[in-house]
């Protein structure tokens, strides 16, 4: 059952959606001279797991491991590895000997995904930084707080 506060034009979900779709489609039209290319050339699912190594990264900087990665995505080591490949191809991520296992192999971003990412999210930060601009501390701090929550509440335990 649905709970609604204000009779909205779109349900809030589907704004969201929009909201994300919009910033990632006035990304690659921002970036889309930058001569790798890489965002118009990515799937879907390519972005997903570029973005979920990034987390990844984050909390195990000397790489991660294709089954921290494929339990992450929640997909098949296999189906994970095939996908890596391909991006390893493409010069996308990297797969390196684990420096802290050398039995392992770490994958990692390269240097010029890591690169449009950080490009990226110049971008984001800007785009978020001046619609918020006129936004009372007050309105911006409960925002954060209700989409926090609204993630936690939707992202496995």
């Amino acid at each position: 059952m649905a709970v609604q506060t204000r009779k909205a034009a779109q349900p809030l979900w589907q704004v969201i959606f929009f909201l994300a779709d919009g910033l990632r489609e006035s990304a690659s039209e921002v970036l889309k001279d930058d001569p790798r290319g890489m965002l118009n050339q990515m799937t879907v699912n390519q972005v997903r797991i570029i973005v979920k190594l990034g987390h990844l990264l984050k909390q195990h900087p000397e790489g991660v491991s294709l089954k921290l990665l494929a339990a992450n995505l929640k997909l098949s080591p296999a189906a994970t590895s095939e996908m890596v490949d391909s991006l390893v191809r493409k010069g996308w991520l990297s797969r390196e000997v684990n420096s802290a296992d050398r039995r392992s192999i770490a994958i990692k971003l390269s240097p010029c995904t890591e690169n449009t990412l950080l490009l990226r999210n110049h971008f984001f930060d800007r785009v978020t930084d001046e619609f918020l601009a006129g936004v009372p501390p007050e309105k911006l701090a409960l925002l954060q707080e209700l989409l926090e929550d609204f993630l936690a509440r939707i992202s496995p335990r």
